[in-house]
């Protein structure tokens, strides 16, 4: 019960942003602004989880068990689906 009264005062206090973070940021804020406003923040968060899924599951279908080597297409897809979700 006492953990309760912990939770009720708690603040978020986020963390400080990374030169990567400082680096990217005009490159992302570009990035937004060409979304149209009537799409939802969760839409967003759907279609970059949606590229994850589709390289997962082109990578898995060419290399299932990391036995081959996949194509180079596969992997430059894999690149380009892993960006997409950033």
């Amino acid at each position: 019960a006492d953990g309760l009264h912990f939770i009720a005062i708690h603040q978020y206090r986020p963390g400080s942003p990374t030169y990567l973070d400082s680096f990217l940021n005009p490159f992302w804020t570009f990035l937004t602004n060409l979304l149209p406003l009537w799409i939802a923040p969760n839409m967003v968060t759907t279609f970059g989880g949606l590229h994850c899924g589709l390289a997962y599951g082109v990578l898995w279908y060419y290399a299932p068990d990391f036995d081959v080597s996949p194509p180079d297409w596969v992997v430059a897809l894999c690149a380009y689906c892993t960006m997409a979700y950033y």
